[in-house]
């Protein structure tokens, strides 16, 4: 297995799939350059990307929690307001010119291999 590029701008508090992305995205593409995490990519909002290629113009969000739906904003993305939220957001990176992507758990334990290329095309069409 090749050797994890160097962390850059990883956080400690990485949720369990924010951490399993930052994983595979260190083994799969090692060549490619490292994302920013958990940054502001809008200039007059305070929305924030989970990873950010700033230079492709690249986000991935990681999708978890989304069965977590409980009190007035609930925990999870699947909430009605929380999922009304990501709706906005990703249309405002959208705008902006990125490509977002979508991460789950289970996009990453069936075939982490496909989503990760998915990405790096991405980037070599920027």
């Amino acid at each position: 297995m090749p050797e994890p590029a160097p962390i850059y701008n990883a956080r400690v508090d990485m949720t369990d799939l924010e951490a399993a992305f930052d994983f595979y995205w260190r083994i799969l593409a090692v060549d490619a350059p490292r994302p920013e995490h958990d940054t502001q990519f809008h200039p007059d909002r305070q929305w924030r990307a989970d990873f950010l290629w700033r230079d492709h113009r690249v986000i991935v969000e990681c999708e978890g929690g989304h069965w977590m739906s409980t009190g007035k904003f609930g925990k999870g993305h699947g909430h009605p307001a929380r999922f009304e939220e990501d709706v906005e957001k990703y249309n405002a990176a959208t705008a902006l010119g990125y490509r977002v992507f979508r991460c789950t758990t289970q996009l990453l334990q069936e075939n982490p291999e496909e989503f990760i290329s998915l990405i790096r095309q991405s980037m070599e069409g920027a």
